[in-house]
Formats: C-alpha cells, sequence, structure tokens
C-alpha cells in the first residue's frame, strides 16, 4: 500500500519533470536553438503509423455502421448545385487514410457505410497513447501554454508603458514576436516544413493562402514576421487578437466593415516599409481537403499577389476549426492532446492581375494555383455566408417543425377542455384519483 507520503513524493516528482520539461522548451524558444527532437519524435510515429497501417487487422476489425435514413429537409438540399452533405463536408474535420490512434474507431474517407473498431491488441496500444498524450504532453503543452499568455501580456505592457517608440522598440517588438511563435509551435506539438522560400517575399504586395484554423498563422509567423487580416473574434481568441493588434499592424474587423477595411488594404499592400500582409481570403476555416471560393476584395487591390499553399499532415492530428461547434479553449485541448501538428508550406511564384481580368477571374487564378499545389478539391461556394445561413436556416426548419408538432399536442377542442375541467377524459369518461 502507497502511503501518502509516497503519493506526494511522487505528485511532487512529476510536477517537476512537467516544469523543468516546460522550461527547457521555453529556453530553447528564447535562445532560437533546434536539437532534432521534434524529428526524432516525428520518426518514431511515423515508423509506429506505417506498421498499425501494414498489419491493420491486428488492430483493427470491421463492424456495421448505423446511418440515419431521415431524408434532409428540400429546402436546404442544395446550394449552388451542392447538396447539404457535400457542404457539411466542408465544415467537418476530415478522416486521415489510416488510423492514428487518436480516436477508438476509424471509418474510411471512402466508404460511408464501414466503420472498424479497434481489436483487444487496439485497445491496449489506444490506451497506452492516452496515457501518454494526456499524462505526459498534455501537462508539459499547458505549461508552455500559460506561460505563453503572462509572456505576451509582459510583452504588451513594456511595449504600451515602458518603450518609447523608435528602434529600441521595434527591436524588442521583434524578438518577443519570435518568442512568442517559437512557444507557441511547441505548444502544439509543431513541425512545419517550407518550400519555395525565394517566393516568400518582404514588403508591399500581399500574401493569401487557404484558411484550415488559427494554426495558419502560428506556422506562418514562425517563419516570417507577417501581419494579418481576419474577423474580429470574441473570448480569449479576441484577447489575443487584440493584443497582436497593438503589438503590430495587423487588421482585425467585423463584417460590417469590410468596405472600410478596403483603403486601409491598398495603403499596406503599397508600403514598402510595412510588415507582408497575409489575408485568407476564404472567408472562414475550411477542412483540410476542400477550398472554398475567395472574396474578391484582396483581388481588386492594385499590387502582386503572393499566393501560400498550406498542406497539414492528419496522421498527426487535425487543425481544422469550426468556431460554432467548439470553442477556443475547447479547440486548445484538442491541439494539446494531438501527437503534434505537421505542415508543409509552400510559397508560389507571385503573380499579377491581367488587364484582361476581373477581379473575380484573378481570384479563380489564384485559387487554382493553390489547389493544383497540394491536391484540394475547389467549391465555388462563399464559405461565410454558406457556413452561417445554412446552419441558421437548419436551426430554424427544426424549430418550425418543434412548433408545429407542440401545436398539435397542445391544441384541444372546446369539449376537451371542458370535460379536463369536470376531471372527465377526452372522450366524456370520469377520471379516477386516489387520495
Amino acid at each position: 500500500m502507497m502511503t501518502i507520503t509516497s503519493i506526494l513524493s511522487w505528485t511532487s516528482t512529476l510536477i517537476n519533470f512537467y516544469l523543468y520539461s516546460a522550461l527547457s522548451i521555453i529556453i530553447t524558444a528564447w535562445l532560437g536553438l533546434d536539437f532534432g527532437l521534434s524529428r526524432l519524435y516525428v520518426n518514431i510515429l511515423e515508423k509506429l503509423f506505417h506498421f498499425i497501417k501494414k498489419n491493420e487487422s491486428l488492430f483493427l476489425k470491421s463492424c456495421d455502421n448505423v446511418t440515419s435514413n431521415g431524408q434532409s429537409d428540400p429546402a436546404v438540399d442544395k446550394i449552388n448545385g451542392y447538396t447539404k452533405h457535400e457542404i457539411d463536408q466542408c465544415f467537418t474535420a476530415e478522416v486521415p487514410e489510416s488510423w492514428n490512434l487518436l480516436t477508438p474507431t476509424w471509418k474510411p474517407r471512402d466508404s460511408e457505410d464501414t466503420v472498424y473498431e479497434v481489436t483487444r491488441l487496439g485497445k491496449l496500444v489506444y490506451f497506452a497513447g492516452l496515457v501518454f498524450r494526456f499524462g505526459l504532453i498534455f501537462p508539459i503543452r499547458l505549461v508552455i501554454f500559460v506561460y505563453n499568455l503572462v509572456h505576451i501580456i509582459s510583452a504588451l505592457f513594456v511595449l504600451t508603458f515602458v518603450l518609447p517608440p523608435g528602434k529600441l522598440r521595434n527591436a524588442y517588438y521583434r524578438f518577443m514576436w519570435k518568442v512568442t511563435f517559437r512557444c507557441a509551435t511547441q505548444n502544439f506539438g509543431g513541425l512545419f516544413r517550407y518550400h519555395g522560400t525565394d517566393y516568400c517575399f518582404k514588403a508591399g504586395g500581399v500574401a493569401v493562402s487557404n484558411h484550415t484554423g488559427p494554426l495558419d498563422i502560428v506556422c506562418l509567423a514562425d517563419h516570417v514576421r507577417y501581419s494579418f487580416l481576419g474577423r474580429q473574434r470574441n473570448g480569449l481568441l479576441g484577447y489575443v487578437y487584440k493584443a497582436i493588434e497593438v503589438c503590430g499592424a495587423n487588421i482585425w474587423f467585423e463584417m460590417k466593415d469590410k468596405e472600410i477595411i478596403k483603403d486601409r488594404l491598398q495603403a499596406r499592400a503599397s508600403d514598402p516599409s510595412s510588415y507582408p500582409l497575409v489575408i485568407f481570403p476564404e472567408g472562414t476555416c475550411t477542412t483540410t481537403d476542400r477550398i472554398l471560393r475567395f472574396r474578391k476584395g484582396s483581388f481588386e487591390l492594385d499590387c502582386s499577389v503572393y499566393p501560400i499553399a498550406i498542406k497539414y499532415d492528419l496522421r498527426f492530428g487535425n487543425p481544422f476549426w469550426n468556431s460554432k461547434t467548439i470553442g477556443f479553449l475547447g479547440i486548445c485541448v484538442k491541439f494539446f492532446t494531438n501527437w503534434a501538428i505537421i505542415a508543409d508550406v509552400h510559397y508560389l511564384a507571385p503573380v499579377h492581375r491581367k488587364d484582361s481580368e476581373t477581379a473575380v477571374e484573378f481570384s479563380e487564378r489564384v485559387r487554382g494555383l493553390i489547389a493544383d499545389k497540394i491536391g484540394l478539391k475547389k467549391i465555388d461556394l462563399d464559405g461565410y455566408k454558406v457556413k452561417y445561413s445554412v446552419e441558421e436556416t437548419t436551426s430554424k426548419l427544426k424549430q418550425e417543425k418543434e412548433l408545429v408538432v407542440k401545436d398539435k399536442i397542445e391544441r384541444k377542442t372546446f369539449s376537451q377542455i371542458a370535460n379536463q375541467s369536470f376531471n372527465f377524459g377526452s372522450n366524456g369518461d370520469l377520471l379516477t384519483r386516489s387520495y
């Protein structure tokens, strides 16, 4: 039997391990060192996933998938030729090609009816992975996350109240930016590979990228000091956005202010001394295998456009975020408990709008370049409008159906009300009561 003293001793040892591990990662982020441990960790996981895929029958067994045969409402069946199911897939996390130990079941991408459950050996491996992810890497990443929040607040205080505008303040800001996103990369177990860096622009013009989630900002900012254009958020993420906006020249806006933003965009794109600006023209987060229609505002500017294509490896974790179904803290916990976040970032050659092109045609050409580079399926829909209009329409139809059913249940004839008031049933029979 373990005594209270031994339990406290083990707990203290474990806490010290978490703190010292997080501290060592934070120090390497401050110093900009890389000992190759992340690559070693990823290589070990790759071998494990390859072994599981090669010997799938040892870890997985097929079972019947219970699917709903209910018919969807014809009012939301199709939008621009796409069914509701096809639209929902744009805002649903994509399934990895093989089982990655993150879930107790696995459903292949190309099958609607087959679901695999884990065998006894699979359960053992899954449980071991669960203990490793939640018992080891999650606490360490949580400590780094808390440190990074304190780090951002302290840096914001120094930039706002201590250092006056000048070279020293700018140098401090650039350094703290690097440290912040180095820590953020380690926070999510990030390993990012950058390709075509010769096309990574320094200033002037705008860069456009496909958008999967907030980790897009992390993987880009970890490489180059970018400024970002995006929609303002609420909650904790909103405070982080505001802090970044105070520190640098980022642009966060509400949808109602989009006309005002154009002038600011043109001024930023024409300023060679400003930080390069990244725009996510889809207007919302989209799953990792699709790319929605680009909004034309980014392509009406008189400047060069630098396409960026970001492709994630789903075996290690899914970076997609649907903010309508899960909050910022919830998605952070999901990211912290992934194996890692692995991404390939492709910088493409800059493109210019032709004299004969409209803004819409130019946006489609750029979207095609990104889609072809990383194999994304193009969906000709306005992501922001569709995402919210479909959900609101579905919710409204559901509420209307519930009201109709409720109205039918509660609707009573005069005779039914009279019978009930005189203690008779709906057909006039006397009701008995027990006292």
